[in-house]
């Protein structure tokens, strides 16, 4: 397939309202503060943007909105969430009709993993019956994919990349080295992002990029630039922050909080993911301040 992904791909959040309805306009305003970063992409319904608490009509609803404000500008890539093959074609269907450019799916959102074999025939199968390009999410630790496997999936015609989100460095290393000519390998892990570049990674797909975007941008224009110190210095901000927001599974809210904090409108996360404590709170604000993304008059 011809699309090519790279450079910043935020992970939008869920963008609602204190009842959990759907924000409509600060959703659209949202998509535009990515655009005006230079984002490349923007992934949605994500587990950032707390996609498996959506219904799947949510969930189409939010790719719609997003896809008509980008208005082809960038492409805009659908999470979706599903323990069968059957329901994940069906919910990558729904994504097709909302104008979505890929599909960011694993193998199967569910306690049991499928076999090596299952897992590529969950990909051949997605993308044979929905038609869209692929975006292979390899993710502890709800499916994490081996390298052969991951070599073996990079072979089905629809897949154009791979989103590499476990802790494994040494495994983003291989498949840079090995399918990095075919597919686009995306860096997920958010607190080696710059490290993630310099070894090869065509861009980010990132949680972190979703608070940062501007420094996330900056950064993969360093490396592109070949200008490693810029790049590293970005890194060295950027760093203490992706480790305070991600140091939990309520990561979520916590990004959200940090993006208020920011003067963003994005809403309070979906229960049951709560609001942090108001100590998790200041320590997002002081870490903003102490790496000089946020002044405060």
């Amino acid at each position: 397939m011809e699309l090519r992904l790279g450079g910043v791909i935020p992970a939008m959040f869920l963008v609602q309202d204190e009842r959990e309805e759907l924000a409509t306009r600060n959703m659209r305003v949202d998509a535009h503060y990515f655009m005006d970063a230079g984002a490349e992409g923007l992934l949605v319904n994500g587990f950032t943007g707390e996609g498996p608490l959506l219904t799947p009509e949510e969930a189409q609803s939010v790719c719609r909105i997003v896809v008509e404000e980008v208005g082809g500008r960038i492409p805009v890539v659908a999470g979706i969430w599903a323990g069968a093959t059957r329901e994940a074609v069906r919910l990558g269907r729904m994504a097709r009709e909302a104008g979505a450019s890929a599909l960011l799916a694993m193998p199967s959102y569910h306690v049991h993993l499928p076999t090596p074999a299952g897992m590529v025939e969950f990909y051949r199968t997605l993308g044979g019956e929905v038609g869209l390009p692929l975006v292979v999410f390899n993710v502890i630790p709800r499916a994490s994919l081996p390298l052969e496997v991951c070599l073996e999936i990079a072979e089905v015609p629809e897949v154009i990349a791979i989103k590499q989100s476990n802790d494994d460095f040494h495994q983003l290393a291989d498949l840079v080295r090995w399918v990095g000519h075919r597919i686009a390998v995306l860096s997920g892990i958010d607190d080696l992002l710059f490290p993630s570049l310099a070894l090869g990674a065509h861009g980010l797909m990132s949680a972190v990029a979703s608070l940062l975007p501007g420094p996330c941008v900056e950064m993969v224009r360093a490396v592109r630039a070949g200008d490693l110190q810029r790049a590293r210095d970005l890194h060295e901000r950027i760093l203490p922050v992706a480790r305070l927001v991600m140091a939990d599974e309520n990561y979520p809210a916590n990004l959200k909080a940090g993006a208020e904090l920011l003067g963003r409108t994005v809403g309070p996360p979906r229960n049951p993911l709560s609001q942090p404590s108001r100590t998790v709170k200041e320590k997002i604000l002081r870490t903003l301040q102490e790496a000089g993304f946020l002044t405060l008059s």
